[in-house]
């Protein structure tokens, strides 16, 4: 009996089986036994080894990952899209950039897509772009219904695998649904009583766009903690304090009450936003704290 062997990338597991992709084609694949008894997991995104015997597909080999995100469980990522509504629920700026921080921890391309736009106030949009002005990253304003900057970041995400984070009722899955009609993902609505979104995504799953790559559609965050961050590593993730810190009157300036740091002096000339700051000042605290009590 003759077979094939061919390279592939999971976009789902269902039922204890693997959905893999290879030119176009997809194959519903069963995973060989020896991969099931290592500790690694095999999640959408992996890169696969399959062969074709009989009319089955079977995953002989997991190849090596570039990376691999836990929460949402995806691998190979080359790109985060972050979402941040400008109406309910209310702008959470400080949860977006604790999600770019553990972005640029995995190295990952970063953009900020700001929805809702055809309902924001002008001011709240401005407010917005201003704040992630010194950090290098893409911003796109976004409406769904408009058609407004899906374009753009269809673009953005063409060849790619990309993953969408951000708090629940941002408008994920009604994005997902503008770029790729006929979807029909569910969309939460927000509850007026507590102002946050449901959960609506049940799981993890690769979704091919028209234009070449995929996008992951995954559940919004809530809360994320920078576990294993340590103080002085707080900096190096947030690019715009980053690029500011060199001519720091100490070296190893933390940025907080230290004289002669050019970091405050850069939020005073207003080069790094007063918000950014405050969050980083907000993270710095937080990783200290976690650092202190690994020693109490």
């Amino acid at each position: 009996m003759t077979y094939r062997s061919f390279a592939g990338v999971i976009i789902g597991i269902k039922g204890g089986f693997a959905e893999v992709e290879s030119g176009g084609e997809q194959f519903t694949c069963r995973i060989r036994g020896k991969l099931r008894l290592t500790e690694q997991e095999i999640v959408a995104g992996d890169n696969v080894r399959l062969i074709e015997k009989g009319g089955e597909h079977v995953i002989e080999e997991v190849l090596p990952r570039r990376n691999f995100l836990v929460r949402p469980p995806v691998a190979n990522v080359d790109l985060v899209a972050i979402f941040t509504p400008l109406v309910s629920p209310d702008v959470d700026l400080m949860l977006t950039d604790r999600l770019c921080a553990l972005a640029e921890r995995q190295k990952l391309g970063i953009v900020i897509c700001a929805t809702k736009a055809d309902i924001a106030k002008d001011d709240v949009s401005v407010m917005v772009e201003e704040h992630y002005k010194g950090t290098g990253y893409s911003f796109i304003t976004l409406s769904a219904p408009k058609n407004e900057g899906v374009g753009k970041l269809k673009e953005l995400l063409k060849g790619r695998i990309s993953i969408f984070a951000g708090q629940s009722g941002a408008g994920k899955s009604t994005l997902i649904n503008a770029m790729m009609p006929g979807l029909g993902l569910k969309t939460g609505e927000v509850s007026e009583r507590i102002g946050r979104g449901r959960h609506t995504t049940r799981q993890v799953s690769l979704l091919r766009l028209s234009e070449g790559g995929y996008v992951a559609d995954s559940p919004g965050f809530s809360s994320l903690e920078l576990a294993g961050v340590g103080p002085d590593e707080v900096r190096e993730l947030m690019p715009d304090i980053y690029e500011h810190e060199g001519t720091c009157r100490f070296k190893g300036c933390r940025h907080n009450a230290e004289p002669g740091c050019s970091v405050k002096e850069a939020v005073g000339s207003g080069a790094i936003s007063k918000g950014r700051y405050k969050h980083y000042i907000a993270l710095l605290e937080e990783c200290m704290e976690a650092e202190k009590r690994k020693y109490d």
